[in-house]
């Protein structure tokens, strides 16, 4: 079967995030980032780390409202810079439904940092594993554009499906592994970055968008009534090959950068298993 159009069937499935294959590199990199020390806590438990990291998304089909924990829509608040750091703010700022329908990502984040933070200070390995998973898996959530955006699946511009073509389609096309990561460094303000994180891939959206029209474009010329094949994913990945893999890197770094924080927080305490 030709790539592009296993690219679409893989596709119709439910939205997961960056998609098991996104989600396991960057779990997989976020350990790197670790100095020894705090490495040592996830040791022998890379494999438990790396699947865990994909519950957040399994979770949805047991609770919904666990699909709001994975988006942020920033049009709801007016612009990013407005978008309170206190949740009863925010709450207060666009009344309930809004700011449930908007989506909780960053609070989401905040929250599950402490939880790691609690983890490390209970000296509970599995417990820091499982805390930490989670938190790799929103902070790679909040480095996805779309995630970000109103018009989060292209349904406001003609362009249905662009938020699996990017985070996942291109992914399982193009990238078998990480560019090189720095060490982490632990953030000055753990529960606040998020809000830095959500204001630099809300400013990525419109330009995807307009790469993946491009593409769509180019795509009906060539191979016109046929499903998206190779024409399409080659002119999407020409302009958006930077932004991916600098945002999976991204993902996989802070990921680290809390880890560090919190363990930090903690008392930086040697691994008790």
């Amino acid at each position: 079967m030709e790539r592009g159009i296993v690219l679409m069937v893989a596709l119709s499935l439910p939205l997961a995030g960056w998609g098991a294959k996104g989600h396991r590199l960057i779990a997989d990199g976020s350990l790197r980032t670790l100095p020894p020390e705090l490495g040592a806590w996830y040791a022998g438990q890379e494999v438990i780390f790396r699947e865990a990291a994909l519950d957040p998304d399994r979770w949805k089909e047991e609770d919904a409202k666990e699909s709001a924990r994975h988006h942020i829509r920033v049009e709801a608040y007016g612009r990013v810079d407005q978008i309170p750091y206190d949740a009863e703010a925010a709450i207060r700022s666009v009344g309930a439904s809004m700011f449930a329908m908007a989506g909780t990502l960053p609070w989401v984040i905040g929250d599950r940092y402490r939880r790691v933070v609690e983890a490390f200070r209970a000296q509970d390995p599995a417990r820091v594993v499982k805390e930490s998973a989670w938190l790799c898996h929103y902070v790679a959530d909040a480095q996805v554009p779309l995630h970000t955006n109103r018009n989060h699946d292209g349904k406001k511009t003609g362009q249905k499906g662009v938020h699996a073509r990017w985070e996942k389609g291109l992914v399982e096309w193009k990238v078998e592994t990480l560019p090189e990561l720095r060490a982490a460094c632990p953030p000055k303000e753990p529960v606040k970055v998020a809000w830095t994180w959500i204001a630099e891939a809300f400013a990525l959206a419109p330009g995807l968008l307009e790469a993946d029209r491009a593409a769509l474009q180019l795509a009906d010329l060539v191979e016109p009534g046929s499903p998206k094949g190779n024409s399409y994913w080659t002119a999407f990945w020409a302009h958006e090959q930077p932004s991916v893999t600098r945002q999976l890197q991204r993902s996989a770094e802070r990921t680290g950068d809390l880890l560090l924080a919190a363990w930090q927080e903690a008392g930086a305490l040697r691994s008790v298993s």
